[in-house]
């Protein structure tokens, strides 16, 4: 950054590592998070912040175009993400014939992942209930393919596995053709939201109204509130907005019958735009 000046810094990220950067880039205005978002000494090298607010991460994110003079009617509150044709030609490769759902049962921290068990129930509610074929999504890594396999062998129809098989934008295209995605907290259920698939999101270690589908949030199963009131010792009082439960029972509180009640919704509405 030597020899150089800007006139605006947007530190829209508050890690530690991120806030010894920030400190270095010569601007004139340094707008970062409130005071409850900041962290690792985040308000130390900011000069300006974003109003509080309860609001979803993506919100939150916008914010930042406020503290520039753009009025919050002029937000551009649309997902989405362009799908190359090389990138649909090889989701129609992989993906079945017929309608499908896509199930991604994994999530980056073992938290947010509800049992194996319980997602080949619901995939076997699916299948019975809509004739639909059920597909796995989800990364390369040996966590998320032993779960994938976790959750085929306690079902008892046959599954479409593509766990390791797709890029993130072949998986947006494959997503883009789904009837829906179940999904805990984790990236394809945005991914879902910017080609318009709606999506069964499962949550409890953070609320839904903060993480989950920015845009469509109502098939969500959010059981956020309970898991505080189990887990968090906080007596009467209310958790903050952004207050995580980590607590591995915090997911377990999901039933298989609140998601399938939610699928069937999702059914449901699905067969009345046809």
């Amino acid at each position: 950054m030597r020899g150089r000046s800007f006139d605006v810094l947007l530190a829209a990220q508050a890690s530690f590592r991120v806030n010894l950067v920030h400190a270095l880039v010569p601007a004139k205005r340094k707008i970062g998070f409130d005071l409850r978002r900041a962290r690792d000494g985040h308000r130390w090298v900011v000069t300006e912040t974003i109003p509080r607010r309860d609001e979803h991460l993506a919100d939150g994110f916008l914010a930042f175009a406020g503290a520039l003079g753009v009025a919050p009617e002029n937000y551009v509150r649309q997902a989405t993400i362009p799908l190359a044709t090389e990138d649909r030609t090889a989701a129609k490769a992989l993906r079945p014939a017929g309608k499908f759902l896509v199930l991604n049962p994994a999530a980056s921290k073992a938290e947010r992942v509800w049992p194996a068990a319980r997602y080949a129930a619901v995939a076997d509610h699916v299948a019975q209930r809509t004739g639909w074929t059920v597909v796995l999504t989800g990364g390369p890594g040996a966590d998320e393919r032993a779960l994938a396999e976790a959750v085929a062998v306690h079902t008892k129809t046959p599954l479409v596995n593509l766990v390791g098989r797709t890029s993130v934008r072949q998986l947006a295209a494959v997503l883009a053709e789904a009837e829906g995605l179940i999904a805990p907290d984790t990236g394809p259920v945005h991914l879902a939201g910017a080609v318009g698939t709606p999506v069964v999101g499962l949550y409890a270690v953070a609320r839904s109204a903060l993480t989950g589908p920015w845009l469509d949030r109502r098939y969500c199963v959010d059981r956020y509130g309970d898991a505080a009131k189990q887990f968090l010792n906080l007596g009467r009082a209310a958790p903050d907005w952004h207050q995580r439960v980590h607590h591995a029972g915090a997911m377990e509180l999901i039933t298989v019958d609140e998601v399938c009640a939610q699928v069937d919704r999702l059914v449901a509405d699905r067969a009345a735009d046809e």
